[in-house]
């Protein structure tokens, strides 16, 4: 069934590729309306297992080493004892956990780091899109 969303497109606009020095990025970014996490939460909202579930068997097909990174958006949060930066931790361990549910071994995942807002994905530091999650496979001399 996710297989057959991914394929008509209703998915692919949460999913954004790019190269960089590390590696092939996988973007899952959050869209209006279609939030990866619940508020100011590290509880998935429904559609990021779905994301996940599309995303496992592609990444089953190589061997590379896996980086997962938690982005949240410039909103502040929490206070002092939990902040954005947790947030944004707790959330990439959350979609760790997801993609190893999905199948993929636990012994790929290299790193899970939470990047806050200070990453954006998009210029406006309050956009949907830099709510997201960052997996990452790492280039063969990057780990």
């Amino acid at each position: 069934e996710a297989a057959a969303a991914a394929s008509e497109g209703s998915i692919a606009h949460h999913f954004y590729l790019r190269i960089t020095p590390e590696g092939l990025v996988i973007e899952i970014i959050e869209a209006d309306d279609e939030p990866l996490f619940a508020s100011a939460s590290a509880a998935p909202a429904p559609l990021l297992p779905l994301l996940i579930e599309v995303l496992a068997p592609v990444l089953q097909t190589t061997s590379n080493a896996i980086a997962v990174v938690g982005h949240t958006d410039a909103v502040p949060f929490g206070g002092a004892h939990y902040s954005n930066w947790e947030l944004s931790a707790d959330r990439a361990n959350a979609a760790r956990r997801l993609l190893i549910g999905a199948g993929l071994p636990e012994d790929r995942i290299s790193r899970v780091t939470g990047k806050a807002a200070v990453e954006p994905l998009v210029p406006d530091p309050l956009a949907p899109q830099n709510r997201r999650i960052s997996v990452t496979l790492l280039r063969e001399d990057v780990r």
